[in-house]
Parts: C-alpha cells; structure tokens; sequence
C-alpha cells in the first residue's frame, strides 16, 4: 500500500477501529523515514489526531506504546496529546515491560529542534 493509499484510508477515520487508526498512522510514519513533510499541517492527519484526543484514554497498552512512537515519528508538536498519552501511559503503567520502558524514556526525553537548533517545545520542569 502506498502512502497515498494510507492517506485514503485514513480520511474515513471514524469508521477505523483504534487498532486501525493507529496502525494507519504507524504506517505512514514508517513511509517518511527522513522526515520531510509536516504532519501537523496535513488536514487529513490532523483530523486523525484530534480524533486520536478522544480516543487514548480506551486505548490498550500495546496501542498505546504505538502512539507514543507513531508522535515521535511523524514529529507531532501539540503537547496536550504527548501530555495525554504520557499521563494514560502512567494509568497502564503496570503493563508494560522493561524495554518498553525503555522506548518510553528515550521517547519522552526527546526535544525536537528546529533548523535553528532551538526546540519547539519548552517543557515546563518543577
């Protein structure tokens, strides 16, 4: 299937079942391996992920490990969905495996740089 067909599919994401919508959303990150386009402008991708809001807090463990990947991969720059994914993360946190998270240390302690080296997002540490 190709990226374009990924996108199609996902514009009818009300009718994907969460497993669905973020396998889709794994998938097209995995077709941007370098990183070139803007996801968060995307219209199609942006309405996946305004529906992904309401949907993380019914996602399983397994889907949720997947949506902290597929934010780092597509370089998703809203922290209220990190923020929420972070705080159901730590809701099934006795799910989880050892390398899992392991995955989650180094995803969570990313910061993401624009092309002037300055990162995009300042997060606030007590």
């Amino acid at each position: 299937m190709s990226g374009n067909e990924i996108i199609l599919n996902l514009d009818n994401h009300e009718n994907l079942a969460n497993s669905e919508l973020v396998s889709g959303l794994l998938e097209l990150a995995r077709r941007d391996k370098e990183k070139k386009f803007d996801w968060n402008a995307h219209p199609v991708t942006y309405r996946c992920l305004s529906d992904m809001r309401q949907r993380i807090p019914q996602l399983n463990a397994k889907n949720l490990l997947q949506t902290a990947i597929l934010l780092d991969r597509l370089v998703v720059l809203d922290r209220s969905l990190w923020t929420l994914t972070s705080v159901n993360i730590l809701r099934l946190l006795h799910k989880f495996k050892g390398r899992d998270m392991a995955v989650f240390l180094d995803l969570f302690d990313k910061d993401f740089l624009d092309e002037d080296g300055e990162p995009y997002v300042y997060i606030k540490k007590a």
